[in-house]
């Protein structure tokens, strides 16, 4: 590929063309399609969700004391994605330049991966003040930043980012428990979370809900289809490196798949069944 900047990169690609039979390879296809436009959906919806529900109403309230309507919301929500996408677009066509997609995502991870720590570390202890998540991340990428710009640790640059990101949330979200105030108004959640988790759940046994239960059997059905699709592949021409039984051996299984699934939600009608 001499094409690309960074060649070592469709090394994956390389493989699934020379290995596997046509058919196997239009499903790696849509696989690694399926899986980029979903995590890109996700990242998209849930900053599109936070700038919107955590920093523009809280902040809109405040300068001018009205409150934003739910289409409002929703208005605001929708250019914020627009925007959001349009960035990463942009962000996606300068990565070559920083080396290459997979070098890309390890530095971006090593450098924002401590910002989900504070949030596991406070389902653990929650006698921190509201500001502790932040200052633990503004911290944490503060220093990460600074180690980065005075050049230390060049040649184990993501274990640098990792670890030095690591020390630094734990110290500040443990250090500002010395300014933890039970008796302040923006605690009263942390300490209804705290009663929640100490009350027991209690659950009727004899409640059953089937709501969820035809997802499944949908899914059975597409096994069959695809399964079909993929027993179909196996009349195309293959060479002795990528034999066509490939195809149909994956056919094969998808279709026992179909069978157990769609067997296992086939007693009932569950499209019509609710709360029993």
């Amino acid at each position: 590929w001499p094409s690309f900047s960074v060649p070592s990169e469709a090394s994956f690609v390389s493989l699934a063309l020379a290995l596997l039979p046509h058919g196997l390879i239009g499903f790696v296809v849509s696989a690694i399609l399926s899986a980029t436009l979903g995590q890109a959906n996700d990242a998209f919806n849930w900053l599109a969700a936070t700038l919107t529900r955590d920093i523009y109403v809280p902040l809109k309230k405040r300068l001018t004391g009205a409150s934003s309507s739910e289409s409002h919301q929703l208005f605001f929500a929708r250019l914020t994605m627009l925007i959001v996408g349009i960035l990463g677009i942009g962000v996606a066509l300068y990565i070559p330049k920083l080396g290459g997609a997979f070098e890309f995502a390890l530095g971006f991870y090593s450098l924002t991966a401590a910002f989900a720590m504070p949030v596991f570390l406070g389902l653990l202890y929650t006698r921190t003040p509201w500001w502790s998540g932040i200052a633990s991340c503004a911290a944490a990428i503060t220093v990460a930043l600074t180690l980065m710009a005075l050049g230390m640790w060049k040649e184990q640059t993501f274990v640098r980012n990792m670890l030095s990101e690591s020390i630094v949330t734990v110290v500040v979200f443990f250090g500002s428990t010395l300014w933890y105030k039970r008796d302040d108004p923006r605690n009263v959640e942390i300490i209804k979370l705290e009663q929640d988790l100490r009350n027991p759940v209690l659950v009727d046994r004899k409640s059953k809900s089937f709501t969820g239960m035809p997802i499944y059997n949908l899914i059975g059905r597409i096994c069959f289809v695809l399964g079909g699709v993929l027993l179909l592949c196996t009349l195309l021409p293959s060479k002795p490196v990528s034999p066509a039984i490939l195809n149909t051996v994956a056919g094969a299984m998808l279709i026992v798949l179909g069978f157990g699934i769609w067997y296992g939600t086939r007693s009932k009608d569950l499209s019509s069944v609710g709360e029993v």
